[in-house]
This record gives structure tokens, C-alpha cells and sequence, in this order.
């Protein structure tokens, strides 16, 4: 993965972190679900000028203060980071969110930002208070989550993790990271997913991104390009993908 450079921007920092999901097999409508650092994660449906409307009941309970949210790509089921666990859900036929048994994985390293594989076999959490990228198998029996044999791949010690990002074609999974301080580089760590959906390092396992503390992570549509947000410099480093 190649830098293309910085590109200056004005951006506004959230404090929501939202995932929508379009129909699917198991919906009759569209959904949107938004956490909060306060614990619920509240949900939505989508009004005929594509507003959107509290579903009933407008929030499901999270176990703790929810980081990120992630819908699988079947529909059946939405995945929340938290401080101490993710919280795992069925996505009922309403639009609605129903707990899984169990309804938590535990997550002693807390994990800030969650995304599924495009296959929905695979869930990946980055975490900050131990920095690693948490490795999880899906379940065939409820969708449910299952440390993988190896369940995390370890970020550079005395660092933070920002976000987490997986390549269209679920061949590449990305990780921001920083030192605990707003002025201090950041980083993005790259690597292979495997077989078993295992992560592996790329070549060259990090690459240099902006003014920390790092951010979010998107990979492009055609998964040609990733954006790393650096909030400590308002900026967002754009990389090639090789």
C-alpha cells in the first residue's frame, strides 16, 4: 500500500458511530443503528422521504459504553464494540434488535471499533486498552462469536487503536493505531487475512499515516484505495492499494 500524501480538511469530530443495513433475507424494511458511549444502541427504520423513525422499542440495552457497531452482510445479525465486550444480536424481521445467547463476548482489552468479514464468517475488533486486533470465527449455530485459535494479533506495544477497516473482497484487513498522544504520528497496520479468516502481517507490516490520535478506516467500493481520519491534525492520509 502506497501514501498519495495528506489531504487537508476541516473535520468534525462524532461522537455516534453509525452502521445502516438495506434489505435483506431476514428484513422487510430498511434499519439503521447508531451506539452511543452512553450504552444503548438506539435503531431506526427508514420513513417514505428516507428520515428516519424510532423503531419500538427505540434502543436495545448494550453490557457497557458502546464504541462501534457492524451488520453482517446477510442481515441476520449486528455486532457492537464495547469497553468490556461485544454485544451480539439477532436483526429480526422488524428491523429490530433481539440479544443472542449468549447475548456478550467478553473483551478484557476493550475493543473501540468492530467490522465484519464480507463473507460474515469473520469479526474483527480493534482494541485499545491492550492494543491488538481481536480475531473472532462466526458461528454456524446463531451467528455467534468464537475466539479464533488465535484470537488477537498484537498492535505495537504502549500504543492506542483507532479503527478497523476489512477490503471488499475480505482479503485485507487494516488497523490505525498512535502512542497515547494527539501529537505524536500515527500508524496503520496491514495484513493478510488466511485461511480460516487468520490475520497475518503484509509487507511492510505498518505504514506511516498523519498527526494522531488515528481514527477511522474505510477501504474504497473497488478496494483500490484506504483513507486513515488523523484527528490530531485534521487531516486524512490516502494510501494506493498494491
Amino acid at each position: 500500500m502506497t501514501p498519495r500524501g495528506f489531504r487537508r480538511c476541516a473535520l468534525v469530530a462524532a461522537i455516534l458511530a453509525a452502521a445502516i443495513v438495506g434489505p435483506a433475507q431476514a428484513q422487510s424494511d430498511q434499519s439503521a443503528y447508531v451506539a452511543t458511549e452512553t450504552g444503548p444502541v438506539f435503531q431506526y427504520g427508514f420513513g417514505p422521504a428516507g428520515g428516519l423513525v424510532a423503531l419500538s422499542p427505540p434502543s436495545v440495552a448494550t453490557s457497557g459504553a458502546a464504541q462501534d457497531v457492524a451488520v453482517s452482510s446477510d442481515g441476520f445479525s449486528v455486532y457492537v464494540a464495547g469497553e468490556t465486550a461485544i454485544d451480539q444480536y439477532d436483526l429480526l424481521t422488524d428491523g429490530t434488535l433481539g440479544p443472542k445467547n449468549p447475548p456478550s463476548v467478553a473483551t478484557p482489552a476493550g475493543a473501540v471499533s468492530i467490522v465484519v468479514s464480507p463473507d460474515h464468517t469473520s469479526v474483527y475488533a480493534a482494541a485499545d486498552t491492550t492494543p491488538a486486533v481481536l480475531q473472532y470465527s462466526v458461528s454456524s449455530a446463531g451467528s455467534t462469536l468464537v475466539p479464533k485459535a488465535r484470537p488477537s494479533v498484537p498492535l505495537p506495544p504502549g500504543t492506542k487503536a483507532g479503527g478497523v477497516a476489512i477490503s471488499p473482497d475480505g482479503k485485507s484487513v487494516y488497523a490505525s493505531f498512535v502512542t497515547n498522544s494527539a501529537t505524536t504520528p500515527a500508524s496503520l497496520a496491514q495484513f493478510d487475512v488466511g485461511a480460516g479468516g487468520a490475520l497475518t502481517p503484509k509487507n511492510p507490516a505498518i505504514v506511516a499515516a498523519g498527526t494522531g490520535p488515528a481514527g477511522a478506516v474505510v477501504v474504497s467500493a473497488d478496494g483500490q484505495s484506504v483513507y486513515v481520519v488523523n484527528a490530531g491534525s485534521d487531516t486524512i492520509s490516502q494510501y494506493d492499494v498494491g
